[in-house]
């Protein structure tokens, strides 16, 4: 019976384990190279100090040894900083390859729209490096870098390497790649890309540098979010019944009093219609595992001339399409509704406007940093 064939790729997690192993080893090499270097520059002081004062009894080869004690600890200072910067430059590639957070998130979208990428038929995976002998067709996304996170927004940023092979001499226009790109990312709104490409006779490369990445459920501090990225729940209801409305005429926005300090709403007005939030807060935040979901509650009064049932409807309508918004800081908006309505009548002789007051209610899930 033949023997099976030995995989003797690495493990990407074990490697990065090793990796941060060996900086922790490095971090203290240079704390000891550094608590060295202080003793002997002490040492040396305390010798001059003895001879400024009068004691003939420092030779000089003491003092020509201490000055060169000197010398050799900042030599190996230097050697132990450099140390560190390249184990800090492996344990970043370990953690790309290890966890390719921005690959695969690149490589669901491309997967979904291989069409317009030009990419259908090809095999498209998500690898730690480009193989030294890669398929053909096939397309490899990778990182060299790890992917930077803002725990306290949840948006992601950092570079992907997507390499695209082809039959040598086969035509393949990586701009196709490139514009799809620009089409599907960055003029929607999900994130912005700068893609640099390369192209060559068997297929082509691109860098392609992503940030403002909104994930599908961000990781977030898992602390209660501030009252003004609550407010940022509400304002997206605004800010949607304004693009909405039509051409925007007037847009405020309160996160604060800076007499009181004490939040006093957010609000948007759009040609004849006043969108106003007198309140918003945090209902609850629990935890299930990693995962944090967290309810908010807004109030939202809307007046204008379109009629009390119209206003009501379009605020109702504005809210359910909340689901699946991105709120920076809080989450990404699972469930969206609203949760009862009062239409109050205006008394023009009292100078006092009808106004439609909405009350909803939305649920936001994110994962809970480490």
């Amino acid at each position: 019976m033949a023997n099976a064939k030995k995989n003797n790729t690495p493990d990407p997690v074990a490697t990065l384990a090793e990796a941060r192993a060996q900086l922790a080893d490095a971090h203290s090499l240079l704390a000891k190279r550094e608590d060295e270097f202080a003793q002997v520059e002490d040492a040396g002081i305390a010798l001059k100090q003895r001879l400024q004062q009068g004691d003939d009894s420092v030779t000089a080869l003491e003092l020509a040894t201490g000055d060169l004690a000197v010398e050799r600890a900042k030599l190996l200072i230097g050697a132990a900083r450099k140390a560190v910067q390249a184990a800090e430059r492996a344990a970043d590639l370990a953690e790309a390859q290890a966890y390719p957070t921005l690959a695969q998130w690149l490589h669901e979208i491309v997967k979904d729209n291989v069409f317009e990428f030009g990419l259908f038929g090809f095999p498209i995976s998500v690898v730690p490096q480009l193989p030294a002998e890669p398929a053909v067709p096939a397309v490899y996304l990778f990182q060299s870098e790890a992917t930077r996170a803002d725990l306290s927004t949840g948006i992601l940023a950092g570079s992907v390497h997507m390499s695209v092979v082809v039959p040598e001499g086969a035509p393949f226009d990586g701009n196709m790649v490139r514009n799809a790109l620009a089409r599907l990312i960055d003029q929607k709104g999900i994130a912005r890309v700068e893609a640099n490409l390369s192209q060559h006779n068997n297929g082509c490369q691109l860098r392609i540098k992503l940030s403002d990445v909104k994930p599908e459920i961000p990781v977030i501090s898992p602390e209660v979010p501030s009252s003004n990225k609550i407010a940022e729940v509400a304002f997206k209801v605004s800010e949607a019944m304004v693009i909405g409305g039509g051409q925007r005429t007037v847009q405020d926005r309160w996160v604060g009093n800076m007499m009181t300090g004490m939040n006093a709403g957010v609000g948007a007005i759009v040609n004849n219609i006043h969108v106003y939030v007198p309140s918003h807060e945090l209902v609850s935040q629990t935890r299930d595992g990693d995962l944090l979901r967290r309810i908010v509650q807004a109030d939202f009064e809307v007046s204008g001339y379109y009629g009390l049932e119209v206003l009501a409807d379009r605020t109702s309508e504005t809210v359910a399409k909340q689901a699946g918004v991105f709120v920076s800081g809080v989450g990404r908006v699972e469930s969206a509704k609203v949760t009862s309505v009062e239409l109050v009548p205006g008394d023009k002789a009292r100078r006092i406007k009808e106004v439609a007051k909405v009350k909803a209610t939305f649920v936001l899930l994110s994962r809970a940093a480490a």
